[in-house]
């Protein structure tokens, strides 16, 4: 695992001290002090690091997908690949599940999804394929709205059930068939 510089660990502790509020309290009446005294932190600090609290399940969901890149260190070129990755996808989220459940419990999920449109976006930009300018969002919503429910469900369907979901949105249920032909024993 890589090791965090300070100012990491610092808005490592803030979220986590956000986080367990949420456990008990509505985000709207969190404030900024009991954020920063649950964290052990000084205000200053926590204005060093963040504009509000917002920013604080932001930073969150970027430090996440940045050491999901790091840990995923291939670029899918098959189907079986991308099958895989969307399964390693679900597989993390169903291991920070609590902590999605408590943003579900807050009525948070936009901000999930509104990440998830972003970067889907930024991604496809960046790879600058001239393509459909509507298909990120339609990746990012089969996304959010399968995995969603999923864990809503406390992820009790397995994850191989929600990944089957989500690469049938994406390819099809034929490629899916295929699929799943070639990986029999």
């Amino acid at each position: 695992m890589q090791k965090m510089e300070s100012s990491e660990y610092t808005k490592h502790y803030i979220a986590l001290a956000l986080f367990k509020l949420m456990e008990k309290m509505d985000f709207k009446d969190i404030t900024i002090t009991e954020i920063v005294k649950k964290a052990g932190v000084g205000r200053a600090t926590f204005y060093r690091n963040f504009p509000d609290k917002e920013a604080v399940l932001l930073y969150y969901f970027d430090r996440q997908k940045h050491l999901f890149s790091t840990n995923v260190r291939y670029i899918p070129r098959c189907d079986e690949d991308y099958y895989t990755l969307i399964l390693t996808v679900l597989r993390t989220l169903e291991k920070h599940k609590t902590l999605f459940q408590t943003i579900q419990r807050s009525h948070l999920e936009y901000w999930y999804l509104e990440y998830l449109n972003a970067n889907f976006a930024a991604n496809f930009e960046s790879k600058g394929s001239p393509q459909n300018p509507f298909l990120p969002f339609a990746y990012a919503g089969a996304l959010y709205n399968i995995s969603m429910e999923w864990i809503r469900g406390d992820c009790r369907v397995p994850a191989e059930t929600a990944a089957q979901a989500l690469f049938i949105s994406i390819f099809g249920k034929e490629k899916l068939d295929v699929l799943l032909k070639e990986r029999q024993p």
